[in-house]
C-alpha cells in the first residue's frame, strides 16, 4: 500500500492555521482504543462462508479448479478471489482518503497538544485572532503531521467499507435456503454495528471530530457498495450460480447413505425454496442424478 507509505516521506499536509479561541481542537491527547488490525476480520468473514457453503451443499456440487495444471480446492480460489475484490475496496478507500487528507488539512481535536505552538495559548485563548505565524514545539514530526490529517477519518472509512462490502457479500452468497430466517441479519448487524464502533472511538480518542468521522461512513459505505455490486458482482455470480444448484439437495448434517446404486439423503425439495421454509423430506436420489 504505497499510498500509504509514500506521502508522510514526500509529502507535507496543507497548513492550515486556526483560530485562538477554537475550542475544538484543544482535546488531550489519548491512545487508540481501536487499530486497524481489526479489519483482518474480513478473511474470517470469507472463510467462514465459503466453508459453510460446502458444508450445506451436496458434496457432488463440485466445481473444479485448475492452476498450473494442478486441481485447487475451490475454497481456496473464492478466498483469493473474494478477498482481493475486498482489498480492492479498502485501496480505493485509502486512496481517496489520503489524497484528501493531505489536501485539506484539518486540524484533530488533539492539535494543540501534540503540535505546542509557540505562542501563548492562555492569552490568545480569549481572542478570535487567527494564527498562522506559528511553529510546533512538540517533539514527534510524525505525531505533528499527523495531527494535520483530520479530514476524513480513514479508520472510519475503510471499517464502513469492509462492513457494507461483507454486508453484501454474505448476503448473495448464502441463499434463504441455506441458513433459514434469522442468522443472517444478526450477523450483518454485528458487522456494521462493529464498524460503527470504530467510528465512535475514534471521536472518543480525540482523533477525530464528529463530521470526519460521517464522511468516511459515507464514503466507505459508497466504496465497499460499489465494490461489491459492481467490481466483484456478486449478486451476478449468485444468479448465474444458483441457477444451476437451485435443484441441488442440501444436505443434512453433511451425510449421504450409499445402498446399492441408490443414495439416499434428507434434501429440501424445490418447491419449498420458494416460500422461503425449509422443509426437508427424505427421497432416494440415483447416483446420476446428483
Amino acid at each position: 500500500f504505497l499510498f500509504c507509505a509514500i506521502p508522510p516521506l514526500a509529502i507535507q499536509p496543507y497548513r492550515r492555521g486556526f483560530f485562538c479561541d477554537d475550542d475544538s481542537i484543544r482535546y488531550p491527547y489519548k491512545s487508540e482504543t481501536i487499530t486497524a488490525y481489526t479489519l483482518g476480520l474480513i478473511l474470517v468473514a470469507v472463510i467462514g462462508v465459503e466453508t459453510f457453503r460446502l458444508m450445506k451443499l451436496s458434496n457432488d456440487d463440485v466445481t473444479v479448479y485448475r492452476l498450473k495444471g494442478r486441481d485447487t480446492h475451490r475454497l481456496f480460489v473464492r478466498f483469493c478471489a473474494y478477498t482481493a475484490h475486498c482489498l480492492l475496496a479498502l485501496l480505493v478507500t485509502i486512496i481517496v482518503c489520503q489524497l484528501t487528507k493531505y489536501a485539506v488539512g484539518r486540524l484533530r481535536p488533539n492539535f494543540i497538544a501534540v503540535c505546542k505552538p509557540n505562542i501563548n495559548m492562555t492569552a490568545c485563548a480569549t481572542s478570535h485572532q487567527y494564527i498562522t505565524d506559528y511553529v510546533c514545539t512538540g517533539q514527534s514530526e510524525s505525531a505533528i503531521r499527523d495531527a494535520r490529517l483530520s479530514f476524513f477519518s480513514g479508520h472510519s472509512a475503510t471499517a464502513m467499507s469492509v462492513a457494507v462490502f461483507c454486508l453484501i457479500y454474505i448476503q448473495a452468497r448464502l441463499p434463504r435456503r441455506m441458513y433459514g430466517i434469522s442468522p443472517l441479519p444478526l450477523l450483518q448487524t454485528i458487522l456494521v454495528g462493529g464498524a460503527l464502533l470504530v467510528g465512535y472511538s475514534r471521536i472518543s480518542d480525540n482523533m477525530h471530530h464528529w463530521s470526519d468521522v460521517l464522511v468516511g461512513f459515507l464514503v466507505g459505505a459508497t466504496v465497499g457498495f460499489f465494490a461489491a455490486v459492481y467490481f466483484a458482482q456478486l449478486f451476478k455470480r449468485r444468479n448465474a450460480i444458483y441457477k444451476s444448484e437451485e435443484r441441488l439437495p442440501l444436505v443434512d448434517g453433511g451425510t449421504t447413505v450409499t445402498n446399492g446404486n441408490v443414495r439416499t439423503a434428507t434434501v429440501v425439495s424445490y418447491s419449498s425454496c420458494n416460500d422461503g421454509t425449509l422443509t426437508g423430506t427424505s427421497i432416494p436420489i440415483s447416483s446420476n442424478q446428483l
